[in-house]
């Protein structure tokens, strides 16, 4: 159960990208999950992890519905690239974008909440 704890937020960090179409919803809510984040990851390595996970799953999402992604042609165009140095950028910056914002919400919460997770005694 604790590890199902610990890795939930990043998986919720994940849902807005396909919830939403709004950019600014994206980076609000994964700022959020990545506040509250604080509350449940113990462990170190949560800009690693996160970036790992997004950058799997952003891949394979990419690589499935990549032509439904309509300004793509024009990032072709005003940067010059190629599509298939396109596939590899596109995903990495991606990744990097969520994994930063998420990383900035859990040390923000970190510096907010403070350092120790309050965990529940109870008197016996």
């Amino acid at each position: 159960m604790k590890k199902i704890l610990n890795y939930w937020p990043y998986l919720i960090a994940l849902i807005p990208q396909f919830i939403f179409n709004n950019y600014l919803l994206i980076v609000i809510t994964t700022f959020l999950v990545g506040l509250t984040s604080r509350f449940y990851i113990k462990n170190k390595w949560v800009l690693v992890k996160m970036f790992l996970l997004e950058l799997l799953t952003f891949t394979i999402i990419f690589l499935i519905v990549g032509d439904r992604i309509f300004y793509l042609d024009e990032i072709l165009l005003n940067l010059n690239l190629s599509e298939s140095l396109l596939v590899i950028i596109f995903p990495i910056f991606n990744a990097l974008n969520i994994s930063i914002l998420f990383f900035t919400g859990y040390m923000l919460g970190t510096l907010l909440f403070g350092k120790k997770i309050a965990t529940n005694t109870a008197l016996s």
